[in-house]
Parts: C-alpha cells; sequence; structure tokens
C-alpha cells in the first residue's frame, strides 16, 4: 500500500514514510544483495502516535549502561582484562582500531625467557597490514604477538590506561544520549502524522 502520512521514528527521530500506519524499513544498509541490520524503530507506530517501544529500548539502554559500568570497574579493579589497540592499515595514511585481548604470562622457549602475548586471532586476516606491531614483534600462527617483559614493563600500564580512558568516553557518551531518549520520551504528545 503507498504511504499517505509521514511519521517520525522513536528511536532514531528521523522522518519515515508510514504506510499502513506503521513505519517503513529504515537504518539498514545493503551489503552484497543482502539486508544489514535496520533501525528498532522499523515497522512500529510513529513516535507522534505513540512512545511504548522508546520506553522498552530505555529500559535496555540503562542496562547496557550499568553493564558497561560494572565492566569498566572489574578492568580498573583487574577482575577482567585489559584490551589493547591494534591499528591496521586500511588505506592510504588511514588505520582502523581493533581492541584485542591481552593476555600476561608466557614462556618463550625459542629465546629461554618471559614473554606476554596480545590475542589478535579476531584479526587474522589483517595480520598483512598490522602497522605497529608486525616489525617489531612476531606474529604467531595461532594468532598471538609475542612481546617482551621490558615492553611489558614500559608500555603495557599505558594500554591500560588508554582501554580504561576509552570505556569512560563511551560510558560519558552513551549517558548523553540516555538523558536525550528520556527527555523526548518526557515530552512526548499525541500529534496528527504528516501528509505525504
Amino acid at each position: 500500500m503507498k504511504a499517505t502520512h509521514y511519521g517520525t521514528c522513536q528511536i532514531c527521530g528521523n522522518k519515515q514514510k508510514a504506510p499502513d500506519g506503521v513505519l517503513s524499513l529504515h537504518g539498514y544498509t545493503v551489503d552484497n544483495g543482502w539486508f544489514n541490520g535496520i533501525c528498532h524503530g522499523a515497522k512500529e507506530l510513529p513516535f507522534e502516535q505513540d512512545r511504548s517501544v522508546l520506553g522498552d529500548v530505555i529500559v535496555q539502554f540503562e542496562d547496557h549502561i550499568n553493564s558497561k559500568q560494572k565492566y569498566l570497574e572489574d578492568v580498573i579493579n583487574g577482575v577482567e582484562d585489559y584490551k589493547v589497540m591494534l591499528r591496521t592499515r586500511s588505506g592510504f595514511a588511514s588505520s582502523k582500531k581493533h581492541w584485542v585481548n591481552f593476555v600476561i604470562g608466557g614462556y618463550d622457549p625459542e629465546t629461554n625467557t618471559d614473554s606476554f602475548l596480545i590475542d589478535a586471532t579476531g584479526i587474522v586476516d589483517e595480520f598483512n597490514k598490522l602497522e605497529r606491531f608486525n616489525n617489531e614483534y612476531n606474529v604467531e600462527e595461532n594468532g598471538m604477538i609475542r612481546f617482551t617483559p621490558k615492553y611489558y614493563s614500559d608500555e603495557c600500564p599505558r594500554q591500560k590506561e588508554i582501554y580504561v580512558s576509552m570505556l569512560k568516553r563511551q560510558i560519558n557518551s552513551m549517558k548523553s544520549q540516555l538523558v536525550n531518549l528520556k527527555e523526548r520520551y518526557n515530552n512526548w504528545e499525541l500529534k496528527e502524522l504528516e501528509l505525504v
């Protein structure tokens, strides 16, 4: 059915066509001919008519923020391992950040010394593009990057600070977004839809 009205998405706040009174699919990308992701507000009533989906998302988002805050505290207190940032080249003069697991400990039989590992198994296909580590450290077949106790003592405390700082920025950004969502929810009024 052809849409006769526009409505505002409860979640993203964008104006969309509303055939049969509910919003059309939006927020997706098309990769290799497949839809990838849609906005939570797609196929729902417009914000002018309802705010229930927004209310559900607010509750879920609060839970997510609380979980992230607990994780941050666990990283700070050493209960959870921190992650180390690796950069891979994604084009001329540009790079992509990857947060990968840091594994304390490990014995290197080749050098007969203690060593420390970064678990980069999730980015195995990008090893040949590793900017920072591939010249300095050995990328092993199992996806681990081995480095020395000196590097650990000099660099790893700084890496933990970087990771904690990144988590704090993420949490602050999410809290700011949550304030905006709650404000939209609390200021809701029933309105007529706009004609196409």
